[in-house]
């Protein structure tokens, strides 16, 4: 009996002192260390030295010169007149002229001037057509002598990519910006009514793109541009006005 208890308790001191062994003696306490340093690392920790060495992605032309990475579609906020009066108070003039060459142009912003260095970071391009126009018949504001007037974006990217990317300054059609929203379709040798402004840029431009462009085609009583009749607007600087558009509308 005695030999038996010996036995059982030599049987206990030995799994006592397996129980009570020093920490990570073990390989599987290692591996566990092991996982929560790399745990630690993912969420926030110092970044490994592959990771710091590897440098920011940059956009670049062939040849290696760098280039901003313009934003491939801009928003034009505009406002909507449901009034001709309403338009009219918004604007600096109106300009009866005929269209006689387009290009384009790269300006600082929404009222910049125009831009020679797109690489500068500093500023944010925006593409322009530039119309060449000689002008008619002035109903409002100073406009007699305007030879070109501006408006941001393109109607005709695709048939224009090769200059309007010479315009940019890039060789690659990724560049060039994407305008939402209708463009008006301005053709060379026409005559328009085009309702003006330079109130925030340095250069006339066509105030908007959805309400101020008025080809004179067809029955000029019915000559509108998304709920602007022509005749509500040129009405407001007199019946000589109006006169005035009419035979212009009539000729060939």
């Amino acid at each position: 009996m005695k030999r038996l208890l010996i036995l059982l308790l030599l049987l206990c001191m030995c799994f006592a002192a397996g129980c009570t062994a020093a920490p990570g003696a073990s390989p599987d306490a290692e591996g566990q260390e092991g996982l929560t340093q790399t745990a630690t690392d993912a969420l926030g920790g110092a970044p490994s030295q592959e990771a710091a060495n590897t440098p920011d992605a940059v956009s670049t032309e062939p040849g290696g010169t760098e280039l901003p990475v313009y934003p491939p579609t801009i928003i034009l906020d505009a406002p909507w007149y449901a009034y001709a009066e309403d338009l009219d108070e918004a604007i600096d003039g109106v300009l009866l002229c005929r269209v006689t060459g387009e290009s384009y142009r790269v300006y600082a912003g929404k009222g910049g001037d125009v831009m020679t260095d797109i690489l500068d970071e500093s500023r944010s391009p925006l593409l322009n057509t530039v119309y060449s126009v000689e002008p008619i018949a002035c109903f409002k504001g100073d406009f007699e002598d305007v030879t070109e007037l501006s408006i941001p974006g393109a109607a005709d990217r695709e048939k224009n990519v090769e200059e309007i990317m010479e315009a940019c300054g890039v060789t690659d059609p990724l560049y060039i910006q994407v305008f939402t929203g209708k463009q008006p379709e301005i053709e060379i040798g026409k005559l328009y009514v085009f309702a003006v402004s330079d109130r925030f840029t340095p250069y006339p431009r066509i105030y908007l793109r959805n309400q101020s462009v008025f080809p004179l085609e067809g029955d000029p009583d019915e000559i509108q541009c998304d709920g602007i009749y022509l005749k509500d607007l040129i009405a407001l600087y007199g019946e000589d006005a109006w006169n005035t558009v009419k035979e212009y509308c009539s000729a060939p």
